[in-house]
């Protein structure tokens, strides 16, 4: 965006504003051109731009989830004190420590903008179709991911008619809506997470003894209990710290 843009703002100090339509090509050829600057014109290449950010300090950075939001004292804080005391007291392997959070995918979605033809436009009530499901993602310290959960708008979806879904690559739930709900998270807790953790601990060696990570997001049950079986929700500040990759 910004090397367009560059182009954009010489044209217009160097001319009346008309563009030299030559230099719509290939930046990244135009910049092994070995002809004079001053007749392929201005470039901004990826050299330009390069110089550019380091005039002017830009870092690309990426934003997860609520990143933008934490605390800064509040984070430092519990990573090198609550979270290290917290696994010293239960004696928690990273095999042992899982953490879980959802997010939507919209599977199918029509873009808000595009092109029709004429008599489309005119149709009444014209508005962009989109599908989406929500996911649930879980995994320990040490790699291993849970078995994914769905939820969809349909428990049985056309599809998957006379269909066995307990052979899905994914842990099927329905909601009208395909929201997390409360019921959900109790359903999941049960029937998905603690069936396959303990599979996993047994087939690998070790106790049953977990700690669950979750926050405190609105569709989540807070009543999740089960013997050996810890559940620890983040505070707001802390739901997107390393701790928390599913975030």
């Amino acid at each position: 965006m910004i090397r367009p843009k560059a182009k954009t703002l010489y044209a217009s100090i160097i001319s009346d504003g008309k563009s030299n339509e030559d230099d719509e090509g290939d930046d990244d050829d135009e910049e092994d051109d070995p002809a004079p600057r001053e007749k392929r014109g201005y470039i901004a290449g990826k050299s330009w731009f390069e110089k550019f950010k380091r005039r002017f300090g830009l870092h690309s950075i990426p934003f997860y989830g609520e990143a933008a939001s934490a605390g800064q004292e509040a984070d430092l804080r519990y990573i090198k004190d609550e979270f290290p005391k917290l696994m010293k007291e239960g004696g928690y392997l990273p095999e042992q420590v899982f953490n879980m959070d959802e997010t939507g995918l919209f599977w199918k979605r029509v873009l808000s903008w595009t092109f029709l033809y004429k008599d489309e436009v005119k149709k009444p009530g014209l508005t962009a179709h989109k599908d989406r499901v929500t996911l649930l993602m879980c995994g320990n310290a040490a790699g291993f991911m849970v078995k994914p959960s769905l939820i969809y708008k349909s428990l049985n979806p056309q599809a998957l008619k006379n269909k066995n879904k307990a052979l899905l690559p994914v842990y099927w739930m329905s909601n009208k809506k395909a929201w997390i709900t409360k019921a959900l998270t109790l359903d999941w807790f049960v029937n998905c997470f603690i069936l396959r953790v303990k599979l996993y601990l047994a087939e690998n060696g070790f106790a049953f003894k977990v700690l669950l990570l979750m926050d405190y997001a609105g569709g989540h049950a807070t009543d999740l209990h089960y013997d050996g079986v810890q559940v620890e929700f983040l505070s707001p500040n802390n739901t997107s710290l390393i701790i928390q990759p599913m975030d």
